[in-house]
């Protein structure tokens, strides 16, 4: 249910979902699986709003520690970890979604254009679709 809200941008079915920063297991899979529904659906503000409420969950960036396996991760972590997992930026990069890879390379310490599948890198895939847009932001972004 939730994918398909992400899939067509629809905010109120996913305010209603309690996705906080930190969560693991099949609700990180499923986090995960939305953010990349939103990117892959072109839904810039949808996933503006994700990124904001996974980057402001509890306290601000890098404050709030969670423990999980003898592990100490903060929002940040979580938030990168999870963009680059779920290859939210590649997807946004090979579809030519300029706004949405700009979101995405904004989290501190995201790959962008270092992001792979298939080995394929992001960038490699925006230029390969003729993405001058996506291409100029990936370049732009510190590695």
């Amino acid at each position: 249910m939730e994918i398909d809200a992400a899939a067509c941008g629809e905010f109120e079915a996913l305010n209603a979902i309690d996705f906080s920063c930190g969560c693991s297991g099949e609700k990180r899979n499923r986090a995960g699986n939305i953010l990349l529904s939103a990117c892959a659906g072109n839904h810039v503000r949808l996933v503006e709003m994700l990124l904001e409420r996974w980057s402001t969950s509890n306290d601000s960036w890098g404050e709030h520690k969670k423990v999980e396996d003898g592990i100490i991760s903060t929002n940040l972590e979580w938030l990168r970890n999870l963009i680059d997992d779920s290859l939210a930026v590649w997807s946004a990069s090979n579809a030519g979604h300029t706004r949405i890879v700009q979101a995405l390379i904004r989290i501190p310490g995201v790959k962008g254009a270092e992001t792979i599948h298939n080995n394929v890198s992001a960038l490699f895939a925006a230029c390969e679709n003729g993405h001058r847009g996506v291409v100029k932001a990936l370049l732009r972004h510190p590695v």
